[in-house]
C-alpha cells in the first residue's frame, strides 16, 4: 500500500463548512493533487490516511522527508472528479487523472475518515 500512496503523491482537508460528505470526500482528494502541484509535501502528509503515514515509519522515514526525494519534478497532475460515493467513514472518488496534459486514465481513490477530516488511503495512479 505504500507504494500504491507514494504513486499518487509522486504523479488542509480540515473542515469543509456545511459541505456534503460527497463534496468535502472530493475536495480531500482535490486539495492533495494541487499541494503535490505545489510542492506542498507538508500539505500532501495531512491529507494521507495514518494507516499510510505509519508505512513511512516502518521504512524508517516520514512522509515530510521521503515524498520531496521522490516526486518527479516538472510534473503536473489534473484530476477530474467523475463520482464519489460514501458510505460511513469509508469514501471512493472515481476520477479522470492526467499528468502533464496526457491522456486522462480513469482512477479510483480510496479515503477514510478521521477525526472527522477525509484522508487518502488508497489510490491507483
Amino acid at each position: 500500500m505504500l507504494a500504491v500512496t507514494l504513486a499518487l503523491v509522486l504523479a488542509g482537508c480540515g473542515s469543509f463548512g456545511g459541505k456534503s460528505e460527497n463534496d468535502q470526500a472530493g475536495d480531500a482528494v482535490t486539495s492533495l493533487v494541487e499541494a503535490r502541484n505545489q510542492g506542498d509535501f507538508a500539505k500532501v502528509c495531512d491529507l494521507i490516511a495514518s494507516t499510510q503515514l505509519a508505512k513511512f515509519k516502518q521504512a524508517g522515514t516520514t512522509c515530510e522527508k521521503a515524498l520531496p526525494k521522490l516526486a518527479q519534478k516538472g510534473t503536473t497532475t489534473t484530476i477530474r472528479i467523475e463520482q464519489v460515493r460514501v458510505s460511513g467513514d469509508r469514501a471512493t472518488v472515481d476520477a479522470t487523472v492526467s499528468h502533464n496534459a496526457g491522456a486522462g486514465l480513469p482512477q479510483t481513490i480510496l479515503l477514510l475518515k478521521e477525526s472527522g477530516d477525509w484522508k487518502v488511503a488508497q489510490v491507483g495512479f
